[in-house]
């Protein structure tokens, strides 16, 4: 069914389209399992690039597909690959890559194996809350803790975040920067394709309220009601987190809405498109963000053009160089900053463990092995990296307004020091939330210093 048909169906469908090998056993070498929460349904291999696979997991309901583009010399070398995951826009199914934007022809002569998995109607790359019942879908679960891991360990890959990009299309914009920013450690860089990149304006969370009932859910069911659960939204929204992404390859292309585009209007909106024109103020407020951040990223607004895969599909073949270039060459920002609504949290070998009772931001900043500042409320447990010699002494230097403590900590045999950090008063109410509007969120900072304890 084509967009333009789509929008012809009841609300709820027209708010949705809005979000808009030589044989298996030698490409994976394993028997069929269970491993990383995936259990291997099927497996077929279709020489000499794709590999379909099947995957059941306690994360999904039912069975999810994966469809996997190997390099043309995959069975004749010994070489490992980067890998790129492609992920789709709402009401798409994960072939629509290869379907559509014809991604195995763009990415035949390059060294990378590119993955396109499922991600439901409009599951937004994310856990949903299912009105404080949780549980499936789990997507962010199945891409970051299963799927990665599953393919880092059966195909010959780079790994690591010198060796994983993510770019996207409409929703899969907004899960290519929302996983991003989340997991910045894993990734060298990302790409929105007219993305939902800020799901928190007035265009994009009637959207995220409304769009869970064509995933069997009810509405709200993806990060709550609005009206008190913003929090979570924010809490995965690429505009809010924006900071986390320094360091990374960043590409933002869009077009304005407005008929005239060179490569007409595809399967999208004949004349003016307000999906486009929606996603195109989304694009520039998270590019004016990154921008305010001093955080380098390539934004092309190119003006008319729509909803729809011709523009998806030239978007890709002009990012590739750059996502393929940051993928050679990746790099991690000198001191990390890194934000989050998790009472629990880990980046580049830095775990936060929050003492608090409700939801909020707490970031972590400007993170070197010297030193660091925490933000938030409550108190905290912040442990290091193993950058520090086992048994080693250390002084530690904590500042909370105009008082400072010192004291010396001793590495563990792992390397690493066990800061205890307070912060404030813990807030008694949700951020974002009507009373927590009333009587305020507050934020307190505490900064600490490391340095070698004399003696």
């Amino acid at each position: 069914m084509t967009r333009a048909a789509k929008l012809l169906m009841p609300i709820v469908t027209a708010a949705i389209v809005l979000i808009g090998a030589s044989g298996a056993a030698a490409a994976t070498s394993h028997a069929p399992g269970s491993e990383y929460g995936l259990t291997e349904v099927s497996e077929k291999s279709t020489p000499p690039r794709t590999l379909q696979l099947e995957f059941s997991t306690a994360a999904l309901s039912g069975t999810t597909p994966v469809t996997v583009l190997l390099p043309m010399n995959y069975w004749t070398s010994k070489q490992r690959y980067p890998v790129l995951y492609l992920l789709d826009g709402c009401c798409n199914t994960y072939n629509t890559w290869i379907d559509q934007e014809h991604t195995d022809a763009l990415t035949q002569n390059l060294p990378l194996i590119v993955v396109m998995a499922a991600q439901g109607e409009v599951g937004l790359f994310t856990n949903w809350y299912n009105n404080g019942a949780f549980g499936r879908p789990e997507w962010e679960t199945y891409y970051v803790d299963q799927l990665m891991p599953w393919i880092d360990a059966h195909l010959r890959t780079t790994g690591a975040q010198r060796g994983r990009a993510l770019a996207g299309m409409s929703m899969g914009g907004f899960g290519a920067m929302s996983l991003a920013a989340k997991h910045p450690d894993m990734f060298a860089g990302a790409a929105s394709f007219s993305g939902l990149v800020n799901v928190n304006d007035s265009g994009g969370w009637p959207l995220a309220d409304l769009l869970p009932p064509a995933d069997g859910g009810r509405p709200g069911d993806i990060f709550g009601p609005h009206a008190t659960e913003a929090i979570r939204e924010m809490g995965a929204n690429p505009w809010n987190l924006a900071t986390n992404l320094g360091g990374l390859t960043l590409v933002i292309r869009t077009g304005n809405g407005m008929p005239g585009g060179p490569l007409g209007y595809g399967s999208g909106i004949p004349g003016f498109d307000p999906i486009e024109a929606d996603v195109e103020q989304q694009s520039l407020e998270f590019h004016n963000q990154l921008d305010a951040l001093g955080i380098p990223n390539v934004y092309d607004d190119y003006g008319p053009g729509n909803h729809s895969a011709p523009y998806w599909q030239r978007d890709l073949q002009q990012t590739l160089p750059e996502l393929t270039a940051a993928l050679a060459h990746p790099h991690r920002p000198a001191a990390v900053t890194y934000t989050s609504i998790r009472p629990n949290y880990s980046v580049y070998g830095w775990t936060v463990d929050l003492i608090r009772p409700v939801l909020e931001f707490s970031t972590l900043k400007h993170v070197t092995p010297r030193g660091f500042a925490l933000t938030g409320s409550g108190s905290a447990t912040v442990t290091t990296p193993p950058a520090y010699l086992p048994g080693s002494r250390h002084m530690v230097k904590v500042t909370h307004g105009s008082a400072t403590t010192s004291q010396v900590l001793r590495a563990t045999a792992g390397g690493r020091l066990r800061i205890e950090v307070v912060l404030g008063p813990a807030n008694s109410y949700q951020a974002a939330t009507p009373q927590a509007q009333v009587v305020g969120t507050h934020v307190y900072e505490t900064s600490v210093a490391i340095g070698r304890a004399r003696g």
